[in-house]
């Protein structure tokens, strides 16, 4: 893939074959921090009736439960510290558009929808990766010519 070809490309190639990893809102905090270092992921989809209700992310339990006076990872329940509503990106926009609406946000992770359905999540590092790549390819590309 050719680096100027990169933000074009659809975010749902971004998301792969992993299964989507959500947790409930009325789950603790800290069996959520215990599933992300389970799957080795920094953000969960907060799943409520089979919707998107908010996403929590390691930065989400760090800033709005570790961090305060009052809350404990045991006794909090991850409505309480949620991003809600969730900022979504449609499976069918642009890696690009994703790494904008990340930036602009202040954002490391983006579910991808399909209408109402989450496909999937992606974090800034597999958008960052996917960028090195095609600048990786079109560097090796110039040298070969």
């Amino acid at each position: 893939m050719k680096f100027n070809k990169i933000s074009t490309t659809k975010i749902k190639h971004l998301i792969g074959e992993r299964d989507l990893v959500w947790i409930g809102p009325m789950v603790s905090v800290a069996e959520a921090s215990a599933l992300m270092l389970k799957e080795d992921i920094g953000a969960l989809a907060v799943i409520e009736e089979d919707r998107l209700i908010g996403i929590v992310s390691e930065r989400d339990i760090v800033r709005r439960c570790v961090a305060r006076d009052g809350f404990s990872p045991d006794t909090s329940w991850v409505r309480q510290i949620m991003s809600a509503p969730p900022i979504t990106i449609d499976r069918n926009m642009s890696i690009g558009v994703a790494a904008m609406v990340m930036i602009e946000n202040g954002i490391r992770h983006l579910p991808v929808m399909q209408r109402e359905k989450v496909l999937g999540m992606v974090s800034i590092r597999r958008v960052v990766e996917e960028y090195r790549r095609g600048l990786e390819t079109s560097i090796l590309g110039i040298a070969a010519e």
